[in-house]
């Protein structure tokens, strides 16, 4: 799994929120428009696309996009 492929992915699910550039330092919180339901989004999408079901707890310690990235591969290589 690739940073690019994943912030492509969570750009497409995110357009609505109108956020052009999502980088790997992009704080998820900060983003325009950003709640609970995106939060739901973020983890149906991650999922489905990469067989990793996160709990609110992993959530806690996720800042940026590219300590979302680093949970979810490491949640891939426990399985």
């Amino acid at each position: 799994m690739e940073i690019n492929t994943f912030i492509a992915h969570l750009s497409e699910e995110f357009e609505d929120l109108g956020v052009f550039a999502l980088s790997p330092s992009t704080v998820l919180r900060d983003m325009p428009g950003w709640n609970s339901m995106h939060i739901l989004l973020l983890v149906a999408m991650i999922d489905f696309r990469y067989q990793v079901l996160l709990s609110g707890e992993h959530l806690k310690t996720v800042e940026t996009v590219n300590d979302l990235f680093d949970l979810v591969k490491q949640k891939q290589h426990e399985h």
